[in-house]
């Protein structure tokens, strides 16, 4: 009864019900039971054998709170103080299939953005005297959590003050400010309407995984689809390495053989504005959206047209923009694949000739091993036929670079060794 009332409390005074809030989250009854399989998972199964109690509940909450809110320029002392009360009750949560907490805490997560942002915009028409001498802390990770509304709105007045200037030395004038920072915070208030409980459920999970181990990560559908790509090396979408830049997905590199980089249409820089599906449809605007949510408009079907607004790298805000169909295709991530090299090193009198196989990770197309496909994209089978390779070369010795192997399957690691 007393966890019962606990996030019934927590529920009612977690989000002011004002319209700066986004639409509330509410968790499915799938994730809840996902909750509790992947508990039962953890405490038997893992090689740690940590049990789901307050302690590790404790450490779910911190962790929690670190990913809603890192830098501490959101919550304010007050809401930590009330989600204190909920620090040893996420391992009931799991347990009693009753995420109402863990998601009460998301929904005042996006209200405290709402409303800073909604401050922020609110400071745009009053303009700024850049005569008088300040500091801005622009990283908080170490810092308090603000004790008032005050100084919370103090901090998000240099913030504003910050972006301003940057666009000032860039020799915008004052009108174009105010229109691209408004702009830029209506994207981002934009972007809170576009979480749903997936997201809250995955950042509650990753915080329970990572206070197990944090080599332990917990993948919901997008992040398990994101992870099942980098296996098998290989997906569908246009061949274009995207990034997150000043509120626009921007393109970082082309994959060579790609459709973007085959339409010689695209080059590094451009900013892709909007997304349709088809030759003749209208486009979505996803500035200021999540890079995650843009890259699943773009994937799709093999053969499928996907349709972009794009400003180009060397354009303005206000440049025009080109309208690009491209036919999505198969593209092999041959980037992330082994490599190997002979490097030719002195030894007193003697040159040795070193073997080096660089390996990134250790992937495998598991739909394909499982369908019986011979040719399935495996690490253990890359490495076996890099390893024939120089022994035909007669190199001396073989070193195997796994610097920045970020792991993988274990089977194929397994199978590799």
């Amino acid at each position: 009864m007393k966890y019962r009332l606990l996030w019934i409390w927590l529920a009612l005074l977690a989000v002011p019900n004002i319209s700066l809030a986004a639409p509330q989250l509410e968790p499915q009854p799938y994730q809840s039971q996902a909750a509790h399989i992947s508990a039962e998972i953890l405490t038997r199964f893992h090689y740690r054998h940590v049990p789901l109690d307050d302690e590790t509940s404790a450490k779910i909450f911190d962790n929690y709170l670190k990913a809603l809110d890192s830098e501490k320029v959101f919550f304010l002392q007050e809401d930590i103080d009330l989600f204190t009360k909920a620090r040893t009750s996420l391992d009931d949560a799991i347990l009693n299939e009753d995420l109402n907490i863990p998601f009460a805490i998301f929904n005042r997560y996006q209200y405290r953005i709402a409303e800073r942002i909604s401050y922020a915009r609110s400071l745009l028409g009053k303009g700024f005297n850049f005569d008088k001498k300040e500091s801005f802390q622009y990283v908080r990770k170490n810092a308090s959590w603000p004790k008032t509304e005050s100084e919370i709105n103090e901090w998000w007045r240099m913030r504003v003050k910050n972006d301003w200037l940057r666009l000032k030395l860039a020799g915008k004038d004052d009108k174009s400010i105010v229109e691209t920072l408004d702009k830029r915070y209506i994207n981002k208030l934009s972007s809170l309407n576009k979480f749903n409980s997936d997201d809250a459920f995955q950042s509650f999970m990753t915080a329970y995984a990572t206070a197990i181990d944090p080599h332990t990560d917990y993948y919901g559908k997008r992040a398990a689809d994101d992870f099942d790509i980098s296996m098998k090396l290989s997906l569908i979408g246009i061949g274009a390495v995207l990034q997150d830049k000043d509120e626009y997905t921007t393109v970082r590199e082309l994959v060579p053989g790609g459709p973007a980089a085959l339409s010689g249409k695209f080059q590094a820089g451009d900013r892709i504005v909007g997304v349709g599906q088809g030759e003749k449809s209208v486009t979505t605007e996803v500035v200021g959206w999540r890079i995650e949510d843009v890259v699943a408009l773009i994937r799709g079907k093999e053969d499928s047209v996907v349709v972009l607004d794009v400003l180009p790298a060397e354009a303005g805000p206000d440049g025009k923009h080109k309208r690009i169909s491209l036919v999505r295709k198969k593209i092999s991530l041959e980037k992330q694949a082994a490599k190997k090299s002979i490097l030719d090193v002195k030894d007193g009198s003697e040159t040795r000739h070193i073997g080096v196989i660089t390996l990134p990770g250790f992937y495998q197309d598991f739909a394909a091993h499982q369908n019986g496909e011979k040719d399935y994209k495996s690490a253990t089978r890359d490495v076996s036929r890099l390893l024939e390779e120089l022994k035909k070369a007669k190199v001396d010795s073989v070193l195997i670079d796994l610097r920045n192997n970020g792991g993988g399957s274990l089977d194929e690691a397994s199978e590799l060794t």
